[in-house]
């Protein structure tokens, strides 16, 4: 995770860095609200970091299957050889 020179905000590098800062940032409003916050508000916040997790998912399960794929057409290639 990286920082801004200026203001000192964190700026996220990846996916998980995304749902690191929105969960920090929901703890927050909860310590600033006393107990006190919406629910439809935190189950807002929720679901957005599902929704990164998701991507975060999807990226891996993509690095997987290309990896896979590679493999299987190296093996090929050597087959043929």
């Amino acid at each position: 995770m990286k920082f801004d020179e200026k203001t000192g905000d964190k700026i996220p590098e990846s996916r998980s860095d995304e749902v690191k800062l929105s969960l920090d940032q929901l703890y927050d409003l909860q310590k600033e609200s006393k107990g006190l916050m919406d629910r439809d508000f935190e189950t807002n916040v929720l679901l957005k970091d599902i929704d990164v997790s998701l991507g975060l998912i999807t990226d891996m399960l993509g690095v997987l299957v290309n990896k896979i794929v590679g493999n299987v057409f190296s093996q090929d290639e050597k087959k043929k050889q």
